[in-house]
């Protein structure tokens, strides 16, 4: 994740079917289990971020929100993500 500017930035997840957690820099900052949205004090540049899903069955269907500082909620655009091959998404079986 490529945060533009430091500040306090809000992460939800929004239409969840299944079990997800949003993972930042090594630490669980949403659960769908119990909270779907977080508030995260965050420095400007690169961060992980993971996304872990568990559906037992139909096909996965989410939807990750965020809101940085001084802006609208909105859906974190590709020009804010450049995945590292170590952080790829992969299907478990």
């Amino acid at each position: 994740l490529n945060v533009p500017e430091p500040g306090l930035y809000r992460f939800r997840l929004n239409e969840v079917h299944g079990e997800m957690k949003l993972i930042l820099d090594g630490d669980a900052i949403v659960d769908s289990r119990s909270d779907r949205e977080s508030e995260v004090e965050l420095s400007a540049g690169r961060h992980r971020i993971r996304l872990e899903y568990v559906t037992a069955s139909g096909s996965p269907r989410f939807e990750v929100l965020w809101t940085p500082p001084g802006e609208p909620e909105s859906r974190i655009g590709p020009e804010y993500l450049s995945p590292a091959p170590e952080y790829m998404f992969r299907v478990v079986k």
